[in-house]
């Protein structure tokens, strides 16, 4: 049996404050999943087009807190973002205020569109960019996305921020894969594992510091890092 790295939703991944701020972005649909992009004005310092795939918690992609998250890796960083609505239209903020909201329903439902919807996207995003690099992020809900397209050879590198419903079989999976690589300003692949970063809360009742600590020791022989914040 798999281990769990990281266990299910939490109260805390229901709870988020609107942020203020105009988005830069469009509404698309890819693969007939409904997509908000947000396009650079000029390509990262590195001259190569890159694309992030980016996987929301419960609230969704064209919530105001992540398209500006989004536009941000556009306009700073020179990434071309896109961000998959595995929840079509109907993220949990707009139920949390109606009276016998069931949320273990929405979140059964919302898994498995999301199965069911991600990996046709995906293949959606390569056929729409062609052959450049791929990064993909992945906030709580989203984290085991970043996984199961980690263990293509489509991406360079990844990262998840207080990931939930992580295996060690998932993680595992994503290990030594072939994958695309910069290298003097052309994409290679090389056989290596996907490098992942992990943004954890210092307190987090799905994630507790001794499945952090499994998590870290059983890819210490990788390219990994964790960043612990309070």
């Amino acid at each position: 049996m798999s281990s769990i790295l990281a266990g299910p939703l939490t109260d805390h991944c229901f709870t988020s404050v609107a942020h203020s701020g105009t988005a830069k972005g469009k509404s698309i649909t890819i693969a007939g999943v409904p997509t908000y992009l947000s396009a650079p004005q000029a390509f990262a310092a590195s001259g190569v087009e890159t694309v992030i795939l980016y996987f929301s918690d419960v609230f969704g992609p064209f919530y105001i807190n992540a398209q500006l998250v989004q536009d941000y890796y556009a306009s700073q960083a020179g990434f071309t973002v896109v961000g998959i609505d595995y929840f079509f239209g109907d993220p949990v903020h707009l139920h949390l205020d109606k009276p016998g909201f069931d949320r273990s329903t929405w979140r059964t439902k919302s898994v498995e569109q999301a199965r069911a919807s991600v990996p046709k996207w995906v293949d959606g995003v390569k056929e729409m960019f062609g052959t450049i690099l791929f990064m993909d992020q992945g906030f709580c809900f989203g984290a085991p996305y970043v996984f199961q397209v980690a263990v293509t050879n489509m991406l360079s590198c990844a990262a998840v921020a207080h990931p939930t419903s992580l295996t060690e079989e998932l993680l595992r999976a994503s290990k030594g894969r072939s994958r695309n690589i910069l290298f003097n300003n052309s994409i290679d692949q090389a056989m290596q594992s996907v490098p992942l970063l992990f943004s954890c809360a210092g307190i987090d009742t799905s994630s507790s510091p001794l499945k952090r600590t499994s998590l870290m020791q059983s890819h210490r022989n990788g390219v990994y890092a964790s960043l612990e914040v309070g």
